[in-house]
């Protein structure tokens, strides 16, 4: 069953719409060029998160779509991560952690609290993502979360397995499924997507 999801998943992949066209940005933009498909929101503090960014910025690239990733970025600072949140179609948070005593958990880190509030409040498609093995503790997650943003309760987390790369790609693709506005000819153009606020 899982090969047949799989080849179905290459299947769609070979013949699926190509990404939709970035919206263009003048050259004041802190990092080139200026607006991505995805921003990949992560705590560099987690060895789990660090892998499962890196992993996801190039099976995206494989798929065409541009990525945002602070490490291949030459401005790394506050104000270049809210740009990168405010001019991305995507925000994919990679949530980790060890408890509410970890301070090295996504929601005990002030950065990744703050680029999901950005994000929220520019009406981004935010997309929880979690370690196949974190699965378990998605609910403990969410009660983490600062009070303003529990809403990330009512959205469907993805989990992706790194211990194998034919379930790790199935969920990529269930990623891009979920936001067909990444796609030429999907539910709604980037440019639409930007100039609206989703509610999620």
């Amino acid at each position: 069953l899982a090969l047949t999801v799989l080849a179905c998943c290459c299947c769609r992949r070979r013949g699926a719409a190509k990404p939709a066209r970035l919206p263009k940005r003048s050259g004041d933009a802190r990092n080139a060029p200026g607006s991505w498909h995805f921003m990949i929101s992560y705590t560099q503090r987690s060895d789990k998160a660090g892998l499962l960014a890196a992993k996801l910025r190039s099976a995206l690239g494989e798929r065409g779509f541009s990525v945002w990733l602070d490490v291949h970025m030459k401005d790394k600072s506050e104000a270049a991560m809210q740009e990168a949140v405010e001019n991305s179609s995507v925000i994919l948070a990679i949530i980790t952690g060890e408890g509410a005593a970890d301070e090295n958990a996504y929601f005990n880190r002030p950065f990744c609290v703050n680029e999901m509030r950005w994000a929220f409040a520019a009406g981004r498609h935010v997309q929880p993502v979690v370690d196949s093995d974190d699965k378990k503790r998605i609910g403990a997650f969410i009660a983490m979360a600062p009070d303003d943003l529990k809403r990330i309760g009512s959205i469907d987390f993805v989990d992706l397995n790194l211990t194998d790369m034919r379930f790790f790609n199935v969920g990529v693709e269930a990623i891009v499924e979920k936001a067909p506005h990444l796609l030429q000819g999907g539910a709604k153009s980037l440019r639409s997507s930007s100039a609206e606020k989703v509610v999620q």
